[in-house]
């Protein structure tokens, strides 16, 4: 296992704009554990997911937004990070940013 640590000063730039609530959780999650994922789960993941949909690699991680592009995105992205996969590490199979599989969960 790994810890993450976040130090205070970062930790108050961070929440100094957040609601009491949210500032409670962020809190409670200075400090995760957070364990090791063998990076080749997220390429299995991204092969099935094209295989299911029957999208090539290139049209999975290409650049159109089609409807039907952006929801097996979507799926892989998920699916992603219910297996305990970071942003980053997502953003990254896929060519795209972080925040743009933050929108892709979220939405």
């Amino acid at each position: 296992m790994i810890t993450l640590g976040v130090r205070l000063e970062d930790f108050n730039s961070i929440t100094k704009h957040m609601c009491g609530r949210c500032r409670d959780l962020a809190e409670d999650l200075m400090v995760v554990q957070v364990e090791e994922i063998p990076q080749d789960n997220l390429l299995k993941l991204r092969r099935n997911i094209c295989k299911t949909t029957g999208l090539s690699l290139a049209e999975l991680m290409g650049r159109c937004r089609k409807a039907h592009l952006v929801s097996a995105r979507r799926i892989f992205a998920k699916k992603a990070q219910q297996m305990g996969f970071s942003y980053p590490q997502i953003g990254k199979a896929i060519c795209r940013h972080h925040s743009s599989v933050i929108h892709l969960v979220c939405s």
